[in-house]
């Protein structure tokens, strides 16, 4: 709707009064036309001016604006412009067929069986130039077999650094792989391939890693995530490895102290050494020994009764084909202190009892009371004296 003139009769009144101001007629007609001009002006402002849609565009718009489909899917792209000379059409693609209407092309594919392919939509513009407008084409497919392994490694392995070996078989696009490599549930790294080919390809990731014995018989395994962006599929396609067991080989470990305080045992009693070890494969024992004797291979060495000669350094060497451990014991004997107590107890009671005859020859004796021998007394109850009897 218009908007009102509120200023118009105004202005007819200055062309319809034949005075406008006092002046000469030229000078009052030039000034009531450019009044009314001015009016006029003014009364346009506001009115609803008429335009082209401000959301056409002058370029294609592309739904969706990447096609990301699995090889041997289905797929539809749309090409729309409005505002143009003509309709848009796809040119280049190899398969599936296009459809127009007006403004709009859209290219159906039943069955994706290309890895590179690149359709084009043209148009023209308002001034008839012909403009194209790429369509960004993504053909995927999930790994057809994932597997882990350790380098150069079947089962069994030694302890010390290693590198894991994720394989991944016919996938595409490599490039879109995530692969992650886990121990349990814990993951240990992710891995990328900078790869750039379309079409399926085997594929291998690498991860170092330090292995322990406590990694032994644990699971190790890979996944692979074939991310391809917010226009792929949705969860990302996910592939697992089967668990991988290792079998770690490690060196002797010592379940003792290496180095161990001098030992101390007394003549005469037992001797047992120990350098037990836990390794895989399990380790043998060797021993040095002060003086030449029966040998053993076992963990503990035992002596039944130390002598001095006994006395000295014992090496324990412990050993497997992975490595060697040693444990060094320094021994001390000591004398027995038994039999020179229990002389010294008896030498103290003859002592004792010599010294209290000693003492009864030399002081009681001569000065007893009475007189009267000590045999005699200890013999009296032997002397009898017969009393006569009345009848």
């Amino acid at each position: 709707m218009a908007a009102a003139v509120p200023n118009s009769a105004c202005a007819q009144r200055f062309f319809s009064q034949t005075t406008c101001f006092p002046g000469r007629q030229q000078q009052k007609m030039f000034f009531c036309f450019s009044l009314f001009i001015i009016f006029s002006m003014s009364s346009l402002h506001g009115l609803p001016v008429s335009s082209s849609d401000s959301n056409c565009s002058v370029k294609a718009v592309l739904t969706p604006s990447t096609l990301v489909v699995r090889y041997g899917g289905s797929a539809n792209v749309t090409c729309e412009v409005c505002g143009l000379h003509g309709t848009p059409r796809f040119e280049r693609p190899s398969l599936g067929k296009v459809t127009k209407n007006n403004t709009r092309a859209v290219w159906m594919v039943d069955k994706m069986t290309e890895w590179d392919i690149s359709p084009l939509c043209f148009y023209e513009d308002s001034k008839g130039d012909q403009q194209t407008t790429n369509l960004p084409v993504v053909v995927y497919q999930p790994p057809e077999h994932v597997s882990i392994s350790f380098v150069d490694h079947n089962k069994t392995l030694k302890s010390g650094m290693h590198t894991l070996l994720c394989s991944v078989s016919n996938a595409a696009p490599v490039a879109g792989l995530v692969v992650t490599f886990y121990r349990g549930t814990t993951a240990l790294g992710d891995q990328r391939s900078t790869r750039t080919i379309k079409e399926p390809e085997s594929h291998n990731f690498t991860l170092s890693y330090n292995v322990t014995k406590e990694d032994s018989r644990a699971e190790f395994w890979c996944e692979t995530k074939l991310e391809l962006g917010p226009e792929g599929p949705q969860p990302p396609p996910v592939v697992e490895s089967a668990k991988f067991n290792p079998i770690v080989h490690y060196k002797p470990e010592l379940l003792v102290p290496a180095n161990p305080d001098p030992i101390i045992v007394t003549e005469g009693k037992t001797l047992q050494l120990n350098c037990s070890a836990e390794g895989n494969p399990s380790p043998f024992y060797t021993w040095e020994k002060p003086i030449d004797g029966s040998n053993t291979s076992s963990s503990v060495l035992t002596v039944g009764s130390v002598s001095f000669e006994h006395e000295g350094q014992y090496v324990c060497t412990v050993s497997n084909y992975v490595g060697s451990v040693e444990v060094r014991f320094h021994v001390d004997v000591q004398v027995d202190p038994t039999p020179y107590i229990i002389a010294a107890a008896v030498f103290f009671v003859v002592l004792m009892i010599v010294g209290g005859l000693m003492l009864y020859h030399f002081c009681y004796k001569p000065n007893r009371m009475g007189k009267y021998n000590l045999w005699n007394v200890l013999n009296m109850h032997r002397q009898h004296t017969a009393v006569p009897v009345k009848e």
